[in-house]
């Protein structure tokens, strides 16, 4: 069993600068996570313990499109304490999903246009 330090080494946050777009990787434990969680300019989007086929960690906004259907895209949202990919057609529980089925190309805080693309 993991202890609750393991836990917080574990799990990370994307955060996004509102005007730059910066965007950086933070994790509970990191000497800044409070400051850049509690500035306003900044958006804070939750790791969802998935990867896509590339094997890049997903968060919260993050653009995937789905492999086998290359038109159909969506974004991670979080609802009802369950990750899923919001698309034009519904959402899907990203449970659901397999990780070599979906690739991300985008965040729709950093860049939206790739949404409608």
């Amino acid at each position: 069993m993991k202890t609750k330090q393991e836990k917080l080494n574990r799990l990370t946050f994307k955060a996004v600068h509102i005007e730059t777009k910066e965007v950086v990787i933070v994790t509970p434990l990191h000497e800044h996570f409070l400051d850049v969680f509690k500035n306003k300019k900044w958006i804070m989007l939750q790791q969802a313990e998935r990867t896509d086929v590339k094997g890049n960690l997903l968060y919260e906004g993050d653009i995937l499109q789905l492999v086998y259907q290359p038109d159909q895209k969506g974004f991670v949202v979080f609802v009802g304490g369950c990750f899923e990919l919001k698309k034009k057609t519904g959402h899907i529980l990203l449970s659901e999903v397999e990780t070599e089925n979906i690739v991300c190309v985008g965040n729709i805080h950093v860049n939206p246009e790739v949404l409608k693309g």
